[in-house]
């Protein structure tokens, strides 16, 4: 079976065109891959984990893969310090909220820290950052920090209602532990019940939603 798959993982690999595959060591056990050798940007280490997860039978990967610049000099930290902080700021997402983040760099190695309200945003700023020439790692420290208030959820949930005169969220109950909301109450369609739990969602800082409201 082991060896069914390490074919399949190699020719997937020398497959694509984003990489090259013959710098690449592929090792297998028990549906475990080993990945050694080198890169010549930090990003292409997400095309080859991308197609290592694609080949069916994998259970896990161990990526020991290390970015080599081929010659090329590397750029020293401090201008990788500011060219993360660059492509951070033209990122619309974050122009103006730029100054939430810290970035520290050594010898190639990103770390990212501060806050964001979604989680998207923290993958975001790590999407920014790994396709700066030089960087061999990053280490997203950023924290989602939730801005969930029960009754701000509850407000939310009230007003998309309001909006439609066959909506009543009186009896909508809210519940909010940590950055998991939880919905209770009464409602009279499914309608009712899926457009609570989507309103929910889409409240800065929730991650979950757990929708226990009854249809009556």
């Amino acid at each position: 079976m082991d060896r069914e798959i390490l074919n399949n993982l190699k020719w997937k690999l020398e497959s694509d065109p984003r990489i090259d595959s013959k710098k690449i060591t592929v090792r297998l056990k028990d549906g475990i891959v080993t990945l050694t050798g080198h890169v010549k940007h930090f990003y292409q280490k997400g095309y080859i984990e991308d197609d290592v997860k694609s080949v069916v039978g994998v259970l896990g990967i161990a990526e020991e893969l290390e970015v080599d610049l081929l010659g090329s000099k590397p750029p020293d930290d401090a201008d990788l310090v500011r060219a993360v902080l660059d492509s951070l700021g033209r990122d619309v997402m974050f122009s103006e909220n730029k100054h939430n983040f810290q970035v520290i760099v050594e010898k190639g190695v990103v770390t990212l820290t501060g806050q964001v309200t979604y989680r998207f945003q923290k993958d975001r700023a790590f999407e920014n950052v790994r396709y700066i020439k030089g960087v061999k790692a990053i280490i997203n420290k950023i924290s989602v920090k939730p801005l969930i208030k029960p009754s701000y959820v509850k407000e939310q949930i009230t007003d998309n209602f309001v909006r439609s005169a066959r909506l009543d969220a009186e009896d909508i109950k809210v519940e909010v532990d940590g950055a998991v909301v939880t919905l209770r109450g009464n409602v009279h369609s499914w309608f009712e019940h899926k457009e609570a739990e989507l309103v929910a969602n889409l409240i800065p800082g929730v991650s979950k939603v757990r929708n226990l409201i009854k249809l009556i």
